[in-house]
């Protein structure tokens, strides 16, 4: 099973029903409405997410989209 990575909404299309992520590894990820665990009206160029990363007949896609929200700091 593979882990939640960090990554980046590079593009997204909610017309179209697609878009890409670029992970943390310099990879793009392709992935589709039904990858989506959150509102798809919330995703915009640039916003941080936390996907699955996984290959699928050699295309990097990613599933289980959800945001990123950056915990603060608890001193």
């Amino acid at each position: 099973m593979n882990k939640k990575m960090i990554g980046k909404i590079k593009w997204f299309d909610i017309d179209d029903g697609y878009g890409y992520i670029t992970g943390y590894d310099d990879e793009e990820y392709y992935f589709e409405l039904y990858n989506l665990i959150v509102d798809p009206t919330k995703l915009k160029s640039g916003i941080d997410v936390y996907f699955i990363p996984y290959m699928f007949t050699k295309i990097p896609y990613a599933d289980e989209i959800e945001l990123y929200e950056k915990k603060p700091n608890s001193d």
